[in-house]
């Protein structure tokens, strides 16, 4: 439980981080280009992972609860039903992973320099992401790569900001979401010790 607890916790984290980092861009778009042209990229890579893994991560906070999490006494069976409704909201996941291929086909050696300046920030970690997002760039079959192309960038823009806000929870975060392939389940990772650190973060008085 302590594991699942925490694991569910660094994903929280991380969309923080890059929610505040999103925001940072919109304020300093006006005067900076290069801050343009992240808000413009990483806006629909954003929503579509935020709201891709919501309903995953407010399924397992409802498991933990068991039966009181299940039932309308409480607020987690609302917001589990709820949760597939931000991805209509902000628009169907296919519609944002073509927003973000609108995006690089529009500013292509801005998007391929903010990615490697992205995995310049976040270290050796992000090497499998920024690879995997380099290739589905280069790809001549774009539109099939859309998806893995968005939720990978999401996940190196969440590991940046997180290498800024706080290192501990990068270098977890780097370990269980950057690495090639599927990424295990909520609370199967491996998180390198600092599950008490995320615990206190949440659960402090």
């Amino acid at each position: 439980m302590r594991s699942l607890l925490a694991d569910l916790v660094l994903e929280s984290e991380a969309a923080t981080a890059l929610v505040f980092r999103l925001a940072q861009a919109f304020d300093r778009s006006a005067s900076d280009p290069k801050e343009a042209a992240y808000a413009r990229l990483f806006t629909p890579a954003i929503k579509f992972h935020v709201c891709k893994t919501a309903p995953s991560l407010i399924y397992e906070a409802l498991e933990c609860l068991g039966g009181n999490g299940y039932v309308e006494d409480l607020p987690m069976a609302r917001l589990y039903r709820e949760a597939p409704l931000n991805a209509i909201w902000e628009g169907a996941g296919n519609v944002m992973a073509l927003d973000v291929l609108r995006a690089t086909g529009r500013m292509r050696e801005t998007a391929f320099g903010l990615v490697e300046e992205l995995a310049r920030v976040s270290g050796a970690a992000a090497r499998p992401l920024s690879e995997a997002i380099l290739s589905d760039l280069r790809s001549n079959e774009p539109e099939s790569r859309a998806r893995s192309l968005a939720c990978d960038l999401a996940r190196l823009a969440q590991l940046a900001a997180l290498q800024q806000a706080n290192p501990q929870l990068a270098e977890a975060y780097g370990a269980t979401r950057a690495a090639a392939g599927e990424r295990r389940m909520f609370g199967a990772c491996d998180l390198g010790g600092c599950e008490q650190v995320l615990l206190d973060r949440v659960l402090a008085a």
